[in-house]
């Protein structure tokens, strides 16, 4: 504010104020008063507000209660740029307010507009309380420069319930656990229309509670009303633990509004830890089998009051083990102590020896825990032993022809049969040509000397060569024959024709035709075709559903089994090889039973049921499926 002091009129004032009106400027002048409307224009601008206010709901239900119970729900008052106090009234016996849940509530309440717009929101409680039954309503009035809010309360009354409460059972019995371990149970309580919270007390040593399974365990506990009233349930669990021998006894005690407590009584004992125990049906386990193959056994493990499981190993590649027969074979095998302990069965443990050569091997299984100081070992033994390959016939000749040694008539009449030899097999002796050998990645006698051709007119040359071994007389024995085949062309159709034989012993100084390799042409396309498993000249062909591209060298297998008098037939192709182990379903099987089946060689001839140039290789007999392929 600018101030002017009026001076009393005579010359000595009039000389003064003359001299100082002479001295002001009017330029002077007019930039004061261009300051003091510029600040008082900045000023009004500075305090330009936009105050702003809402209210979270019109209406709000309190709920039911009873006589003696309250409810309190909360609404929100948003806020901002207040510059006058916010006023909230309650109308209605029944309701009050708050800014606090746990605060004084009253019929009124002032929120300062600098609360208001520093927070925002302002929450706003409502307390529903009477003493007078059914539905009751009433308003909140909330009063801010913006205007007035009307909230509309509402709430029902019913009249009180007795509480209720119950327990499941009265005792609670532990019976007997192991120094230092524990054991849980639980009683549940059944309550309804409590109004004061329940405390929960445990008291005896060794004995504590907790509201959950897994949760911190102590001497009490609180269970909300509002809680149990609106599950109907609530559960007590009863930990009893105790690291001292003997009987215990201890009480829970449900403390409630009701007049008496509950009870429950909680006994227990504790014995002495029980050392753990472990037994193994064997101290050394001895096995046998051919390399590719597998042969399994078993040992049995009891065990007893142990407190972890157990881990069991095996040393080395050849063993592997499994809980299961069936199951999956590996190195580790865990057992579960909760499945030994005090087991009436013993738990088995397989073991699978699988060699994959010829040898010796010596590992150990092992059988342990931290608890077991030594745990147990077994030693493992096997053995891989090769069946018998009895004949081997690559065609490793210099020359490009087998001259025959004699007819089969001077071959039966030889004392002691030269087994190293081929023999002429009907009509005139004549060499047996030899022609570019076959190959098969493999197969031990792929790319080993020349091959038979079975090229010629029908009844034309034919040999045979003799591979007597005493074991082959075997009637128990299944016997395995192999060749490469390679055809390029089939004539025969129907029942077809055999360009091949195994030879078996007739009993009298000759021989039978015993599993012909019967082929005969694919009727639906001439390029292919299809060979069967037939036992001898007066035995029916069953053919192979497959059939076989000509031009294509295979691998054909017959199996002879004496024992069932069956013969199988298994026939591979280069693209998927030959399996490790025999296939459990061959390509086809001939189940006509025969009273003997005693094998001693081959026959090669041809029947002119194949073209020329077709020639088979790699002729071999065995008695295992894994000798069979095994290099000499």
């Amino acid at each position: 504010m600018i101030g002017f002091t009026i001076y009393p009129e005579n010359s000595q004032t009039k000389t003064t104020m003359k001299n100082t009106y002479t001295n002001f400027k009017p330029s002077w002048l007019l930039s004061l008063m261009l300051l003091i409307f510029s600040i008082a224009c900045n000023d009004d601008e500075g305090s330009s507000l936009n105050p702003a206010f809402d209210v979270s709901t019109n209406t709000l239900d309190l709920g039911n209660i009873t006589v003696k119970t309250t409810a309190i729900k909360s609404m929100s008052v948003t806020a901002s740029d207040l510059t006058e106090d916010v006023i909230i009234t309650v109308s209605g016996d029944a309701f009050s307010i708050s800014d606090d849940q746990n605060g004084t509530f009253t019929n009124s309440l002032t929120i300062p507009a600098v609360d208001a717009n520093t927070a925002g929101t302002v929450s706003v409680f409502v307390r529903f309380e009477s003493e007078t039954t059914g539905d009751i309503t009433g308003s909140l009035k909330i009063t801010s420069e913006i205007g007035e809010f009307t909230v509309t309360l509402s709430g029902t009354v019913e009249t009180e319930k007795d509480p209720s409460l119950d327990v499941s059972s009265t005792t609670l019995d532990f019976e007997d656990i192991e120094s230092g371990t524990s054991a849980i149970k639980f009683v549940t309580i059944t309550a309804a229309d409590l109004t004061e919270n329940i405390v929960v007390t445990v008291t005896g040593n060794g004995f504590s509670i907790a509201d959950t399974e897994d949760g911190s365990y102590g001497n009490s506990i609180a269970i909300l009303a509002s809680a149990i009233n609106g599950a109907g349930t609530a559960s007590v669990f009863v930990k009893f633990s105790s690291s001292s021998t003997g009987d215990f006894e201890g009480e829970l005690t449900i403390i409630s509004e009701l007049d008496a407590d509950k009870k429950v009584a909680l006994s227990g004992s504790v014995f002495e830890n029980a050392e753990a125990s472990l037994e193994v049906s064997a101290e050394a386990v001895t096995f046998s089998a051919e390399p590719n193959t597998a042969a399994t056994k078993f040992i049995n493990i009891s065990a007893d009051n142990l407190t972890e499981d157990l881990t069991v190993t095996v040393s080395g590649n050849a063993f592997t083990i499994s809980d299961a027969e069936d199951g999956t074979f590996g190195s580790d095998l865990a057992l579960a102590a909760a499945d030994l302990n005090g087991s009436a069965e013993a738990t088995p443990v397989y073991i699978k020896f699988s060699p994959t050569d010829i040898g010796t091997f010596e590992e150990t299984l092992t059988i342990s825990s931290t608890e077991l100081d030594p745990g147990k070992t077994v030693a493992l033994n096997g053995t891989a032993t090769a069946g018998t390959l009895y004949f081997v016939e690559n065609f490793d000749y210099d020359a490009d022809a087998i001259t025959p040694a004699g007819t089969q008539e001077e071959w039966f009449a030889l004392t002691d049969p030269d087994t190293e030899g081929w023999y002429h097999y009907a009509n005139t002796i004549s060499p047996m040509t030899l022609t570019e050998g076959l190959t098969f990645t493999g197969y031990p006698g792929s790319g080993i000397g020349k091959a038979f051709d079975l090229s010629g007119a029908a009844g034309g040359p034919g040999a045979f060569r003799d591979a007597t071994v005493e074991d082959l007389s075997n009637p128990t024995k299944d016997f395995y024959y192999a060749a490469m085949v390679n055809l390029t062309s089939v004539t025969a159709t129907g029942f077809g024709g055999p360009f091949a034989n195994i030879l078996a012993d007739d009993g009298v100084g000759g021989v039978s035709w015993r599993t012909r390799f019967n082929v005969r042409v694919d009727g639906n396309d001439a390029t292919k075709w299809q060979l069967s498993a037939r036992k001898d000249l007066a035995s029916a062909a069953v053919y192979s559903e497959t059939s076989y591209n000509n031009g294509e060298t295979y691998v054909v297998v017959y199996k002879q089994s004496p024992a069932t008098g069956d013969v199988s037939l298994y026939v591979f192709n280069q693209a998927d090889g030959i399996p490790a182990t025999e296939p459990v379903v061959p390509d086809a099987i001939s189940k006509e039973v025969v009273t003997e089946m005693t094998p001693i060689g081959f026959i090669l001839r041809n029947w002119n049921n194949v073209g020329d140039g077709s020639k088979i290789d790699g002729l071999r007999i065995a008695d295992s499926w894994a000798t069979l392929f095994r290099n000499e």
